[in-house]
């Protein structure tokens, strides 16, 4: 009854308020990428050479070259297509190398440049001087059996010394296998 008598009241007041005819109006939306000061990322959930620069640098994490001239030089450190993952994890093993010791500090050597068997843009590939204090971290955490926790694929080392204390995932180890190569740890990320 009380609906009636509602009905009755607005048809009175203005009958079109009884007429439940409602129009939406279609609205376009246009997405729009977030891009970072100073560069974009690329597709995939790549980054330019400048933005894993930024993002390694605002981590205390430095690149022992300048960046590529050209997609085919040498003698340079390109980081252009790299995984945005692939710098995030690379940040967060270094921070956990930063709790181990302190004094742990990585200097990208390998990236995305021309030379490497497996390395390339989109490839989630990295390479890290070698020296005592990561040594120290990466047995630390084979021991330990944690490499899966830093999103670690596969990691090997050129250096005879350290081979098989470091490696992980051995059917891999073969890309390390460079005797002329600078001594370096060569990671692969998995996620």
């Amino acid at each position: 009854m009380a609906a009636l008598g509602a009905y009755l009241i607005l048809y009175v007041i203005n009958p079109d308020l009884t007429k439940l005819n409602i129009s939406f109006t279609k609205v376009d939306v246009e997405e729009v990428e977030s891009v970072p000061a100073g560069g974009s990322i690329l597709a995939e959930g790549r980054l330019t050479d400048v933005v894993a620069r930024q993002n390694l640098s605002a981590a205390g994490i430095s690149v022992n070259k300048a960046n590529c001239s050209s997609p085919q030089a040498t003698n340079c450190t390109s980081l252009e297509g790299i995984p945005a993952i692939t710098i995030s994890n690379l940040i967060a093993l270094k921070n956990a190398c930063k709790q181990f010791n302190a004094s742990c500090s990585f200097v990208v050597t390998g990236g995305t440049e021309a030379g490497h068997k497996s390395h390339g843009s989109g490839n989630p590939m990295i390479d890290i001087r070698e020296d005592a204090v990561v040594t120290s971290f990466l047995k630390d955490v084979k021991a330990k059996k944690q490499y899966a926790n830093y999103a670690i694929g596969q990691v090997c080392t050129v250096s005879q010394n350290n081979l098989s204390s470091i490696s992980y995932n051995h059917s891999y180890e073969k890309t390390c296998q460079d005797p002329s190569s600078v001594p370096h740890f060569h990671f692969s990320f998995s996620g």
